[in-house]
């Protein structure tokens, strides 16, 4: 299992093709603790998976970089891995965003 990003309902081709990989399972089991532990609730079931509907995008980044920062404090050697997948997850739905406003991700 890994963790990987997808658009809820796609409506274009491009938006069929969204696929970014977040996290491996070995990571996943990691951060999710961490996650749960810190009480941010659109990053804490991505065993299953987290809804970001409409308008939660900055609320999501926002704990996105929270979760960094603990994990990182917690396994140093995770810094690199989890700012780089975190900033390109960041990045991608951003840009997603800017071509819709109301498109949904999950994340697990």
């Amino acid at each position: 299992m890994s963790v990987v990003a997808l658009i809820n309902h796609p409506q274009t081709e491009e938006e069929r093709r969204f696929n970014i990989p977040v996290m491996t399972e070995a990571v996943c089991r990691i951060v999710g603790p961490v996650a749960e532990r810190l009480g941010l609730d659109l990053c804490d079931n991505w065993g299953t998976f987290n809804e970001v509907g409409p308008g939660q995008a900055p609320e999501f980044f926002r704990q996105l970089d929270c979760l960094a920062v603990a994990v990182a404090d917690q396994e140093p050697g995770l810094r690199d891995y989890i700012e780089h997948r975190f900033s390109n997850l960041k990045e991608r739905m951003a840009e997603a965003v800017e071509r819709r406003a109301d498109v949904e991700f999950y994340v697990g």
